[in-house]
């Protein structure tokens, strides 16, 4: 509508007619005026205000393609397409964690924190069973995969996981050295972060609602646990 009305308003501007809103015009030019003389500037401005909007629209494609072709690139490498992205997983030690437990309960959401590691069979089996019964939960439920993959090659192998298992969003790498050592007592007071997986959820109050500390049984055991606790938090 904008561009109708500058073309509109210039065509009436250089013809020298006076409109009043809601007046259709017939003749616009005067018959004492020359037409060629009132033609030339109307056709000039014309062909800025043409030419301005194709350049307009040109570089808005150009654009747009290369948008595109980003977005197309992207796709690619987190697909195995081409190089694969270099990404870092946060590291998050204790006062992390702590902050973590308090914004879920300011948000009134279940925590649930996966920890696990690329080196533990029974992480990396129950892993994508735990995400899926998760997510099928909705936004109620906040879930944290905490890795305790160490050294620089794991913590490669953590990330490959990661993305083969589309599950970057709330991944979090526990810290090392000392500060490791404090890591579990952010998350319970009996794990001494000795044994994994480990699963601990989280009441929308911050409390502890469930723990998962032993795998007994068969994955599908140890998801309908924590799954179960989890509805009964929802509930509440």
């Amino acid at each position: 509508m904008q561009r109708i009305m500058t073309m509109r308003d210039c065509f009436f501007a250089t013809a020298g007619v006076r409109r009043t809103p809601g007046e259709v015009t017939t003749g616009v030019f005067s018959r004492q005026a020359s037409v060629g003389r009132r033609l030339l500037p109307l056709l000039a401005c014309l062909t800025l205000v043409i030419t301005g909007c194709g350049e307009a629209e040109s570089t808005a494609t150009q654009n747009e393609s290369k948008t595109i072709a980003q977005s197309r690139e992207i796709n690619k490498q987190i697909r195995g397409g081409s190089e694969p992205i270099e990404r870092t997983i946060p590291v998050a030690d204790a006062a992390a964690l702590t902050a973590l437990r308090e914004q879920a309960a300011e948000e009134g959401k279940v925590l649930v924190i996966d920890c696990w590691a690329t080196w533990c069979g029974s992480c990396v089996a129950m892993f994508p069973h735990l995400h899926k019964a998760m997510k099928e939960r909705g936004d109620g439920v906040m879930l944290v995969s905490l890795t305790f993959d160490e050294d620089e090659e794991l913590t490669r192998k953590a990330g490959e996981f990661l993305t083969k298992q589309d599950a970057w969003d709330g991944a979090l790498q526990a810290a090392e050295g000392d500060a490791r050592d404090e890591v579990p007592k952010a998350l319970s007071d009996t794990w001494d972060g000795g044994a994994l997986p480990a699963v601990f959820v989280y009441k929308p109050d911050g409390t502890t609602a469930y723990e998962m500390l032993e795998t007994r049984g068969e994955v599908k055991d140890w998801v309908d646990g924590i799954a179960a606790a989890v509805d009964e938090a929802l509930s509440e």
